[in-house]
């Protein structure tokens, strides 16, 4: 679990530009030591995670 969580913050202090290789590495990693990094929910509030990472941090409200 340490691991993950160490990686993960390294991930998001990158440049963006480096994300996706250092996210497929991780991948690599994960596959290579057999570490799930958790079931649908864990996957749901990464994949919004990165939403708001992308989209500045913020959720933007529909016009009226």
């Amino acid at each position: 679990a340490d691991l993950v969580k160490s990686e993960a913050k390294r991930i998001v202090l990158l440049a963006e530009c480096r994300r996706e290789e250092a996210l497929l590495a991780l991948d690599e990693c994960f596959i290579r030591e057999n570490i799930s990094p958790g079931g649908s929910a864990d996957l749901l509030a990464l994949t919004y995670f990165l939403h708001l990472i992308e989209n500045g941090g913020i959720i933007r409200e529909r016009n009226a």
